[in-house]
């Protein structure tokens, strides 16, 4: 089964049982066809790290770079169920910093050793 097939047949699925039964053949078709043309977007980076954390437990980090193709009115509903926290931004802005600094600096130790042999 292709992948349009099974959006199609997802979408079906989530539909209750009494409805779905009445819906004609060609209703049917028109659902799978409009659920497959609903075509998933990829980011040119994906990057899914799964990790264990000592206080966390089994925790993920994901890091998806690409183009916002969100519409105005996508954003402001996002917004609203999620508001900016700006705990979450500062800390992630100084785990970055400090992994760029960690990373500076074992290239200068790696450097200076180089250069002492």
């Amino acid at each position: 089964m292709m992948m349009d097939d099974v959006r199609g047949e997802v979408v079906l699925r989530r539909l209750p049982p009494d409805i779905l039964h009445s819906l004609s053949t060609e209703q049917v078709a028109a659902i799978r066809n409009a659920a497959s043309s609903a075509r998933a977007r990829r980011h040119p980076i994906d990057a899914r790290f799964g990790m264990r954390l000592p206080l966390l437990g089994r925790s993920y980090l994901v890091l998806l770079v690409g183009k916002d193709m969100r519409s105005p009115k996508r954003l402001a509903a996002d917004n609203q169920l999620r508001p900016t926290d700006r705990l979450s931004h500062f800390v992630l802005a100084l785990l970055g910093v400090s992994a760029f600094a960690l990373a500076a600096l074992i290239g200068i130790v790696i450097q200076n050793a180089l250069l002492a042999s």
